[in-house]
């Protein structure tokens, strides 16, 4: 009998890969939010999800497209409901019970995304499910339906077919302004509860096939299997939250550590273990706060920080000092 009790496989690692002179852009599901953050943690440069969480590959894409041509939005384009001003295109993280500020905070992102766009070496794109909201009154496809009546949309499915067809158009169109720019597609291990178990599993076929057949027609386009290494490696429900869905923070690092190894740059690789020490430093509760020893370990963390930055000067760390700095004058 076998003592093998995983299904573990190798991932190609990518041509392009990832170092801290690169800007990145991540887009997608809630699963895109979490190696963003890890990504974010270990101070690459790097922004996620200007119109909020989106699944569907469409409202995707539509994103990508109006970042590139650094749409504006104006007041025609927000609703109210709910006592707030919304957007169909956004997350209800942009919703505002101010117009004005709704706007601002919407139009502020998409600038600031449009020059990490134009010059991104890599943008990740994470598809969550191929099934989309469009809305009965106006056929056009939403990102989020902010809790109106589910009878003012159709709830429809992109086939691979369509999904390629619309990430050709959209690859092209990125690239006729940034040349460099790479692609890294993936799809969210996370099932979606609306969904029957049939038609998740037929939602996630239509993504993966897209991807891979996008990866097939374009130089530059890599694909990282998030989704096989949670349904095929990781195939245990002590990998998962209490909701038997979301992938737990053991599997989450795992996986990051397969895309590190898949898609970062070696030489980022010793910066990145000193930053890890760094944030499980800090994380670490003292029994006396104000005892000598404390002060002095603050002092080292301060020491460490000028380390990395010597290595590595593009290095944003004024949060980290500010917080070191605080706590030692309270001394």
């Amino acid at each position: 009998m076998s003592s093998n009790f995983r299904t573990t496989f190798s991932i190609p690692t990518f041509q392009h890969k990832i170092s801290y002179q690169n800007k990145i852009l991540s887009v997608g599901s809630c699963f895109s939010e979490h190696i963003s953050q890890k990504l974010a943690e270990h101070k690459f440069d790097i922004i996620t999800n200007p119109f909020g969480i989106t699944y569907n590959p469409l409202s995707i894409k539509l994103s990508l497209e109006k970042i590139l041509d650094n749409l504006r939005y104006k007041e025609e384009s927000l609703f109210f409901h709910n006592e707030l001003w919304n957007s169909f295109d956004h997350h209800s993280d942009f919703s505002n019970a101010s117009k004005t500020e709704a706007l601002q905070a919407i139009n502020e992102k998409i600038e600031a995304c449009n020059k990490q766009l134009l010059n991104a070496h890599t943008i990740i794109i994470t598809l969550g499910t191929a099934y989309y909201y469009q809305l009965k009154e106006t056929g056009k496809p939403v990102n989020n339906c902010h809790k109106l009546p589910e009878k003012a949309f159709e709830h429809l499915l992109f086939s691979s077919a369509e999904i390629v067809e619309q990430y050709c158009e959209l690859i092209e169109n990125i690239r006729s302004v940034n040349k460099e720019a790479n692609f890294i597609l993936t799809v969210s291990p996370v099932r979606h509860r609306n969904l029957s178990a049939e038609k998740n599993t037929l939602s996630k076929a239509h993504l993966i096939t897209a991807c891979h057949e996008l990866c097939a027609n374009f130089a530059g386009v890599f694909y990282f299997p998030s989704y096989e290494l949670m349904i095929d490696d990781l195939r245990d429900y002590r990998f998962y939250k209490a909701d038997m869905i979301h992938p737990n923070e053991t599997a989450i690092e795992y996986i990051f550590e397969k895309f590190v190894a898949a898609a970062i740059d070696k030489s980022c690789l010793g910066v990145m273990e000193k930053i890890q020490q760094l944030k499980n430093n800090l994380a670490h509760k003292p029994r006396n706060e104000k005892s000598v020893e404390h002060q002095q370990f603050l002092k080292e963390q301060l020491q460490l920080i000028k380390n990395i930055s010597a290595e590595n000067s593009t290095l944003n760390f004024e949060a980290e000092k500010l917080k070191i700095e605080t706590a030692l004058q309270l001394f």
